[in-house]
């Protein structure tokens, strides 16, 4: 009896998370900025919401920059209906995170619009 052959099917990536953080590690905060907006851009072109909303779920903004924590919040703005409560969570997370680190009134200008 010959042992059947066996598929493994990965789902296709999602966000580099890791890859961001070696960015930021290397203080290349637009290449990461860039990251953020390329990554996100593919993932709604695809149609794959899912995977956008576990990224935004997934972001931590205490281990980022808030101008990268805000990208994610930006590069997902014109998909907000299908993505809201993901971007609100996020966002609150931002504000939390921020405090302390940048004024009120540079936090309230990062983020308006978003």
């Amino acid at each position: 009896m010959c042992p059947a052959e066996v598929t493994i099917v990965l789902p296709p990536p999602t966000f580099p998370l890791h890859e961001l953080t070696v960015l930021l590690g290397q203080g290349r905060t637009d290449a990461a900025l860039d990251l953020v907006f390329d990554r996100l851009d593919d993932l709604l072109l695809e149609g794959r919401f899912d995977a956008c909303d576990a990224t935004l779920r997934a972001v931590a903004p205490s281990q980022l920059p808030p101008v990268v924590a805000a990208g994610f919040l930006a590069a997902t703005r014109a998909a907000d209906d299908r993505l809201r409560d993901a971007r609100a969570l996020l966002r609150e997370r931002i504000v939390e995170t921020s405090r302390g680190r940048m004024s009120a009134e540079a936090l309230e200008q990062l983020l308006a619009g978003l």
